[in-house]
């Protein structure tokens, strides 16, 4: 049994990861609740259909999002998989890992590779459908 071990550098990387995406997302939070006291006062005024036009641009932008941010991991999750079924290894040779992990070689390699890309096709498809269905609801609102 051998042990592929972390990478010390790669565990502070994922820290600072996780400190800037939760800032992003607290600002993005509070910008949502200004932009949408902006538009309840904008209803309050008679100006709806201003406001239903910063609704559905601020929906629009947030289903982009969700599909570029579902179709990078889908990919990297793709191609992570493809390469332990090239190379048969678990974790493939490339990876900096944040923790110990176990190394495992040949068909229950292969088995976690074909996982992963089944996790990556449920990613990707989810990401799709979600997406189209929320479009399918937000152009309801046009009318």
């Amino acid at each position: 049994m051998s042990i592929q071990r972390a990478d010390p550098q790669e565990r502070r990387k994922l820290i600072l990861i996780v400190v800037v995406m939760a800032l992003l997302g607290g600002l993005a939070i509070f910008w949502v609740q200004g932009q949408l006291g902006a538009m309840q006062a904008q209803i309050a005024g008679g100006q709806v259909d201003l406001a239903l036009a910063q609704f559905t641009t601020m929906v629009s932008v947030a289903l982009a999002l969700l599909v570029l941010t579902g179709s990078a991991l889908a990919a990297m999750v793709a191609v992570g998989a493809r390469r332990v079924i090239r190379e048969q290894r678990y974790p493939h040779s490339g990876t900096r890992l944040i923790r110990d992990v176990e190394v495992r070689q040949g068909a229950a390699a292969v088995r976690i590779g074909r996982l992963g890309l089944a996790l990556a096709c449920v990613i990707a498809l989810s990401t799709a459908i979600g997406s189209v269905l929320a479009w399918r609801l937000l152009i309801k609102f046009d009318y």
